[in-house]
């Protein structure tokens, strides 16, 4: 069945300034509201019959995106401005607001939260429409919401997608990767399969580091058992790397499982690793939108590996099947 979404990783406030909130909200959204009406006081949106079409406006303190977002019968918007910080942590100061054109007017439907900026994405194949929002969230501070669009009220309402940081919708799976930090010396994406918007437990991990070690994470085929292998490459000769037995965010590992020796001259391509691993595309570790999947492309590199019988067996890599010559 086809549905719409609209994801917004944003620090949520829910539903503001509904029935019964606190006059402190009310006066929040009364001010957004004001602020998004004024910026969009002298916009009148064309009449489209097209599904999809937005156009873009930027202000000296926000920017407004309006088009047919969900449906060609009516002409939304998503409007985002900076306001004044509530203190040293309220970060970014923007409010994100989604508004209707009704009636030969603009009309405020809601306060989704803060964000500066947002991006609109397309799943034709699954019937979604996304607009996902970023902002900079500790890991264990904040909330963040991601929010579908419900027909029957006309407003977006949570997915249970939420997570850390953005994530993309790419062939059968969402791919979260890593939101705010201080110290940013990694670069981590975790994969789900996602099956009629419902996401399933783990199925893989890709962790690296700045400093050239990396973890994968993935799925034994028999067993369904979940394994993380990092690889640390030596100091002194990067074609010669340690496998250690991992937690997925962890680029070090613990015990020592196998010792890889590659031709002089060859590194350890990450992307190969987690191909070969994992049995998954490459792509899954970017950030483009994809309706389908790529097979995997791994480059063969000759490896001598010495340890862990698993670990042997995984880095066998596989070669081109032998053609049988015509009799």
């Amino acid at each position: 069945m086809k549905f719409t979404i609209m994801l917004a990783l944003l620090s949520a406030v829910g539903c503001w300034a509904a029935e019964g909130d606190p006059p402190e909200e009310q006066q929040i959204q009364a001010e957004a509201e004001r602020r998004c009406l004024e910026m969009l006081a002298n916009v009148a949106p064309a009449r489209t019959n097209t599904p999809g079409t937005a156009t873009t406006m930027l202000f000296a303190d926000g920017e407004a995106r309006w088009g047919t977002f969900f449906s060609k019968d009516e002409t939304v918007a998503l409007v985002t401005f900076h306001r004044p910080p509530q203190d040293e942590y309220d970060y970014p100061p923007h409010w994100l607001s989604f508004l209707v054109w009704k009636d030969g007017r603009w009309r405020y439907r809601q306060l989704l939260g803060s964000a500066q900026i947002f991006d609109i994405y397309r799943r034709k194949d699954m019937g979604l429409q996304i607009v996902q929002g970023f902002i900079r969230t500790e890991r264990h501070g904040g909330e963040q919401s991601s929010w579908r669009y419900d027909d029957k009220s006309a407003r977006l309402v949570p997915t249970g997608l939420d997570d850390w940081g953005p994530y993309a919708l790419i062939g059968g799976y969402i791919c979260y990767q890593r939101g705010h930090e201080r110290l940013a010396h990694w670069d981590t994406r975790w994969i789900y399969p996602l099956r009629n918007g419902v996401k399933s437990g783990l199925l893989a991990c890709f962790h690296t580091v700045d400093t050239g070690g990396f973890t994968i994470t993935f799925r034994e085929r028999d067993s369904g058992k979940s394994l993380s292998w990092a690889f640390v490459p030596d100091d002194d000769d990067e074609s010669h790397i340690t496998v250690r037995d991992s937690a997925p965010d962890d680029e070090t590992g613990s015990s020592s499982l196998a010792e890889l020796q590659l031709p002089k001259g060859e590194f350890l391509d990450p992307y190969d690793c987690f191909e070969l691993l994992t049995g998954l595309s490459r792509k899954l570790l970017e950030d483009e939108w994809l309706h389908a999947l790529p097979k995997p492309d791994i480059k063969r590199i000759k490896i001598k590996v010495t340890g862990d019988p698993a670990v042997v067996r995984k880095f066998q890599w596989p070669q081109p099947a032998k053609k049988t010559p015509k009799k």
